[in-house]
């Protein structure tokens, strides 16, 4: 059996909550829209995509290395509204302190999971927070002619990546933390 998975660094509490207000506002004036809840608030790192499940633990050795690879907490703001290939979400771009090393860190995990992750998202990493989802014909341009008014400005630090299943339901897929290691530490359980 297999289970589809991604790696995530996390959203601060403080700033979540004015991320996950803002997507609701949104979602009140799109037909059909939906902001994410707080617990599926997350910057994605790695789409893994469908991995066996007796191969996720070591799923979780190749992402204690790559934390292990960042010296530490990276900070994390928003910058602006992500310019996506889809109508159907609204995302926001982020300002990522430590870039060049976390993108490092995502090459090597990637590299590391080739045997048995064969569908890993191996496009360049673009880091965003998604905030809503609009879904069907009446997307996100058609319902903010003039532009989607700008995100809360928001700073946090983000001092671990986490490993999640995404498991579909009745509302969508729901995110089951399986694993989580500190940037540049030792893992912490999941």
């Amino acid at each position: 059996m297999a289970v589809r998975l991604f790696a995530a660094l996390a959203v601060d509490g403080t700033s979540g909550a004015r991320l996950v207000d803002y997507g609701d506002a949104l979602a009140s004036r799109v037909q059909g829209g939906r902001g994410i809840e707080r617990d599926g608030l997350h910057v994605t790192f790695a789409f893994l995509g469908d991995v066996a499940e007796e191969a996720v633990p070591l799923v979780a050795v190749a992402l204690e290395a790559a934390a292990a690879s960042v010296p530490g907490a990276t900070a994390i703001s928003t910058r602006g509204i992500a310019s996506l290939d889809t109508d159907d979400v609204v995302a926001i771009d982020l300002d990522v302190e430590l870039l060049v090393t976390l993108d490092a860190a995502r090459d090597r995990l990637l590299a590391n999971l080739a045997t048995f992750a064969e569908h890993v998202d191996r496009r360049a990493w673009h880091p965003h927070v998604t905030v809503m989802h609009a879904p069907g014909e009446h997307g996100v341009r058609s319902s903010f002619p003039t532009g989607v008014p700008d995100p809360p400005a928001a700073t946090w630090v983000a001092d671990r990546l986490e490993l999640f299943a995404s498991i579909p339901s009745p509302v969508g897929r729901q995110h089951r933390l399986v694993h989580s290691v500190p940037l540049g530490g030792v893992p912490v359980g999941g």
